[in-house]
């Protein structure tokens, strides 16, 4: 991936993941209730009430970060809501609440599909249009089943995004968003919401208060940091010597002592079957594509050229004395540049 990166461009790495974000975190002991009070017929536990569809509340949270600050300040940040979370009276007063990198999208379901990743996608070409030209983009998706359809490829290779899979069901060990990110972000969220909380003297926040407070954090995380060493640290490293950061946990987990060469190239679909989930349907004639559609033209006033259609897209066909390997459990991420 290094090493394919144009000499007049800068890589950026992007992860993008979702994230679920309850309206009520709950309760925590010492702050909104005392664990016991003492009554006239003795102890008892008495806890703030909690209605089960107010913590069940809340909207799918699609990040992205990279390594760039001036790149990170304009991605996309898009909260998913459904009816119940975000009403139509106050998407409005929602809109406005939050920075302009943030988009609030109220529909049906509050979960990605292939359509709305395939709108997420052109929501990044569009905010980072200006860096078209002088940076190249590389995005890390997981394995979900809405990152990986054809119609997401066709999108990523329409704007000449770069392409790296994240393997199934190695998330927690190799994604920036899930080692570095997500956990600090819903820690300040909660405490933010405990402080206005003890502050109000009650034990819920309206939808707007709570997206006040939420904007706050994503602008501290968001906004005004560098992810590198996420990347870094998780082995997506950009120097000469790309494991040279990598922490000793995946060091631990992956049983590996020293470096790992990988040999250059384009994977074959045998290497790309072990990355997929199990009984998944991966694009192949657009994962697998042509070293000039990777790397791109000159950078000169000239059209971008059209997609390569199915019939004359590259494959790697599979060879009658090479058998499908078994699954593994610990692999390293595959890289399609």
């Amino acid at each position: 991936m290094v090493r394919n990166v144009p000499a007049t461009r800068q890589l950026v790495r992007l992860n993008l993941d979702e994230s679920f974000i309850t309206l009520d975190p709950g309760p925590r002991k010492g702050v909104l209730f005392r664990d016991k009070i003492s009554l006239s017929s003795g102890m008892r536990k008495h806890r703030r009430p909690q209605i089960r569809s107010q913590k069940r509340k809340g909207f799918t949270f699609v990040a992205m970060i990279c390594d760039n600050v001036e790149v990170q300040e304009l991605l996309p940040q898009v909260l998913l809501g459904g009816p119940a979370c975000f009403l139509a009276r106050e998407v409005v007063a929602l809109q406005a609440l939050v920075g302009p990198n943030i988009f609030i999208i109220r529909s049906a379901s509050g979960w990605n599909n292939s359509k709305r990743m395939v709108g997420i996608i052109e929501l990044l070409a569009t905010c980072t249009r200006d860096y078209y030209r002088t940076h190249q983009f590389c995005i890390l998706p997981d394995a979900g089943k809405c990152h990986i359809t054809e119609e997401a490829a066709r999108c990523l290779q329409k704007h000449r995004i770069w392409f790296t899979l994240i393997p199934a069901r190695m998330t927690f060990l190799l994604q920036p968003l899930d080692t570095h990110v997500f956990a600090l972000l819903k820690r300040k969220l909660r405490d933010r919401l405990y402080s206005i909380r003890i502050i109000q003297a009650r034990s819920t926040l309206t939808i707007l208060e709570f997206m006040r407070e939420f904007d706050v954090v994503l602008q501290e995380l968001f906004s005004t940091r560098s992810w590198a060493h996420a990347f870094d640290g998780d082995g997506y490293g950009r120097a000469n010597n790309p494991q040279e950061c990598v922490r000793d946990f995946i060091r631990d987990s992956l049983e590996i002592a020293s470096s790992i060469l990988i040999a250059p190239g384009e994977p074959s679909r045998v290497e790309l079957w072990m990355v997929y989930p199990r009984n998944s349907h991966p694009p192949w004639h657009y994962m697998l594509p042509t070293r000039q559609s990777m790397v791109g033209l000159a950078l000169g006033d000239i059209a971008r050229p059209e997609m390569l259609p199915l019939e004359v897209a590259p494959l790697i066909p599979l060879a009658d004395v090479v058998e499908p390997l078994r699954r593994r459990r610990r692999i390293l991420p595959a890289t399609f540049v």
